[in-house]
């Protein structure tokens, strides 16, 4: 297990937001799979309760917030592991920021990031036709 701290800001907020790889790299993708999202609270901002005095009221604790399981090895292959896709993980955050454009912080930022979001949607769309015209989609060959 590993950590990733490319998403830190400096601020102090997104530090507090902790990507854990669970996986060794697979090969001959060389991707990781597994993926733990969690998040540093303090007690204060925790909703657990704790027995009075058990815990220092400085403490900070972790909380799990999710879990993404990438799809390994084949679709539909018996031995391969079900999971997501990295489509549908950028759909989510099309979603999200088409909503903020939609509402009281939209911002000329959020417009920009809503387009480069469009845009790899796009990109990631081209090569997978290019990889079905190639006849390789789905299978482990470039």
């Amino acid at each position: 297990m590993f950590k990733l701290t490319g998403h830190h800001d400096g601020h102090g907020l997104t530090e507090r937001c902790v990507v854990e790889v669970h996986d060794e790299a697979q090969q001959p993708s060389g991707a990781h799979h597994d993926y733990r999202l969690r998040r540093v609270l303090t007690v204060e901002e925790s909703e657990e309760r704790f027995d009075e005095g058990t815990v220092p009221a400085n403490s900070e604790i972790m909380i799990d917030v999710g879990y993404i399981q990438f799809q390994k090895g084949q679709r539909n292959v018996p031995g391969s592991t079900p999971g997501t896709t990295e489509v549908a993980l950028l759909q989510v955050l099309l979603h999200r920021f088409e909503c903020f454009q939609a509402g009281q912080f939209s911002s000329r930022e959020g417009a920009i990031i809503y387009r480069k979001l469009q845009e790899i949607q796009h990109w990631m769309r081209h090569r997978v036709d290019e990889r079905a015209r190639r006849g390789v989609l789905g299978h482990n060959a470039k």
